[in-house]
């Protein structure tokens, strides 16, 4: 009895494991549209794709569907420059059912701003995070509109004013020394003379270095004459370098897209590769006013 097992079960059963393992996928794309209710038993693999109509209207402006000239299958240039199809009704109506329960894939940032401004303002349930110091810059829709742009590892965080020229002075020295062991995005915002206001958003505190540090979560910003953020182009990696005697958000070809000098009194904002920026203010070189420098801890 054993040798019939063995004979008749056992050398099959493992004859046709190796063989589904060597040949399985070939065979079953050959002959598995020939198994009896495989697409009751698979189920619907995807929506069905919208079957064209042929279009005999015969105008000039129309475009053949098929390479060949004088084709009789056609569809409208109007139709053909939004790439719509021409649905028949039973067709539209399964294939819009089917959209119904197409998952669509959203980055975290762009759920962030759909959900926090498809109305153009805050709902009501979401607080603007509050400030731990005093600030001479800010107001609430500064704000507002900073909250869509800053990186998800900042939000729900109070904003903590580490670094102000009217208490710690014109120092960029005195900058670094407040931000020694900090670790979080830093928000510059500064006001110039002029009353233009503008900044940047560096991914980590500010330090001397030898050399650029920082990811492409910083970015560029300006509220004058109108409210507009820049992102990290791709074009470089440089983000932020710090010296005693200057600090660089942005750089390339010799320009820099915000540079201030040692003394937290002049700066600069030129266009630069590093963000594909607009100059920050309206004249090239600016005096500052103001500089804070706010964490969120």
């Amino acid at each position: 009895m054993m040798w019939y097992l063995v004979l008749f079960v056992a050398i099959p059963a493992v004859g046709l494991y190796l063989v589904s393992r060597r040949w399985g996928r070939q065979l079953y794309y050959r002959w598995a549209r020939f198994i009896p209710l495989r697409r009751v038993l698979g189920g619907k693999a995807r929506p069905p794709t919208p079957p064209l109509l042929e279009s005999h209207h015969g105008d000039d402006d129309s475009l053949p569907l098929s390479g060949g000239a004088g084709g009789s299958s056609s569809i409208t240039t109007d139709y053909a420059d939004e790439n719509a199809y021409l649905l028949s009704s039973s067709a539209k109506e399964e294939y819009d059912d089917d959209r119904l329960h197409t998952v669509l894939s959203m980055s975290t940032d762009d759920y962030r701003k759909a959900t926090l401004f498809a109305s153009g303002s805050f709902d009501q349930d979401f607080q603007i995070p509050d400030l731990i110091g005093q600030t001479e810059i800010l107001s609430e829709e500064h704000r507002e509109k900073l909250c869509a742009h800053l990186p998800a590892r900042a939000e729900g965080y109070s904003w903590s004013l580490v670094f102000s020229t009217s208490l710690h002075g014109f120092s960029l020295n005195s900058l670094y020394r407040k931000m020694h062991k900090l670790e979080s995005p830093i928000l510059i915002v500064i006001e110039d003379t002029e009353h233009n206001v503008f900044g940047a958003l560096t991914s980590c505190s500010l330090h001397v270095s030898d050399h650029f540090y920082g990811t492409g979560e910083s970015l560029l910003y300006k509220f004058n004459p109108h409210f507009k953020v820049f992102h990290w182009s791709g074009e470089n990696l440089y983000f932020i370098k710090g010296n005693p005697e200057s600090l660089a958000i942005g750089a390339g070809d010799g320009k820099f897209g915000l540079w201030l000098d040692g003394d937290l009194n002049q700066g600069r904002s030129q266009h630069c590769s590093t963000y594909s920026n607009e100059p920050l203010a309206p004249q090239e070189d600016f005096v500052i006013k103001t500089l804070e420098c706010w964490a969120f801890v």
